[in-house]
Order: structure tokens, then sequence, then C-alpha cells
């Protein structure tokens, strides 16, 4: 069975609008996070977007909010992040790029389709060019403490289990610091 390519970028507000250039790009007009209902004191959060939790668990507490399509891409926002830096996840891969002023310049259509046939591999360019690379970097969840990490699914049942707890517990703790 060939799974269809899915990307999710995540980027500020200033390279969102440069995107949203692209004549097919669908704004979001919707929301990843609802309220439950609850009094003042049990007000919570419900993340209905898979993404918009993964990225939470990965950025302890920082929640970002689609903001558009281009079809299999995915477009977040996170306000926190450098002006010109953008994130592509892909898979289990993480893709940090800094958009030069130069690369701005270009039309956002070719940009964009460049960057991702990069990380495609669909240029010449081998594996080795693009990890030396100063515009793409390959991080696998590099900024989660290793604490945080997703426990070994190998462990046995109760080891695997403790391990989950454990992890929730930190991520609590740190929810609870700031």
């Amino acid at each position: 069975m060939n799974k269809q390519k899915e990307f999710q970028i995540v980027a500020n507000n200033y390279l969102l609008r440069f995107f949203r250039q692209i004549k097919i790009f669908n704004v979001e007009l919707g929301f990843s996070l609802r309220h439950m209902d609850g009094g003042q004191d049990d007000l919570k959060i419900k993340i209905k977007d898979q993404f918009v939790k993964k990225y939470e668990n990965i950025n302890v507490g920082r929640f970002i909010h689609k903001y558009g399509t281009i079809g299999v891409i995915h477009f977040f926002e996170d306000s926190l992040l450098p002006r010109h830096e953008f994130h592509i996840y892909k898979n289990d891969q993480i893709y940090e790029i800094e958009a030069t002023d130069e690369d701005l310049k270009k039309d956002a259509n070719e940009y964009l389709v460049e960057i991702l046939k990069m990380i495609d591999g669909e240029t010449p360019k081998d594996k080795n060019e693009l990890e030396n690379s100063n515009i793409v970097k390959n991080v696998t969840y590099t900024n989660i403490p290793e604490e945080l990490s997703q426990p070994d699914m190998s462990l046995p049942k109760e080891q695997y289990i403790d391990a989950l707890i454990k992890r929730k517990k930190i991520q609590e703790k740190i929810r609870n610091q700031k």
C-alpha cells in the first residue's frame, strides 16, 4: 500500500503570509483547539488536531494553530519561531529551515517546491550535500529532554506502563512551572 506523503509546516506569521501568496493556498478558518464544558476552575482545553498535540508534546506547553493547506501540505502558526525560520515535519523527522532574504525574493511556489523536493531527495543533490547544507537540517526530536522521549515499545508491558506514567508526571511538572 503506497501511503500518500504529508507535510506539516510550522512558521511564524511573516513566513506564512509569504507562502499564502501561492494561488492554491487555502486559509483555514477553523480551530484546532476547543474548550470543554466546566466551571471556572475546571476549564480545560481539548486539542482536536493530532499534529497540534504532537507539537505541544515536543515543545512542551507551546500551542500552535492551523493556518491553511495546499493539498497534503498543512501550515501551522507558531508566533515564537524566529522571523526567517520554519520547520517541516515529515513522518518522524523535523527539518529546520532558515530562509534567507534571497530565498524570500523568489516566487513562493517555486521556493516551497524547491525545499520539498530537497527533503524528498528528488533533486540532483545527494543526501550528504543535503545534510551539510545550511538551508536544511534534519533533526529527530533533539529538543525533547531524554526523560520525555517516548518509552521503548519493546519493553515488557508493566515497564512500558511505568515509563509512560513517569513521562506524564514529568510533562505535568514542566507545564506547572510555566
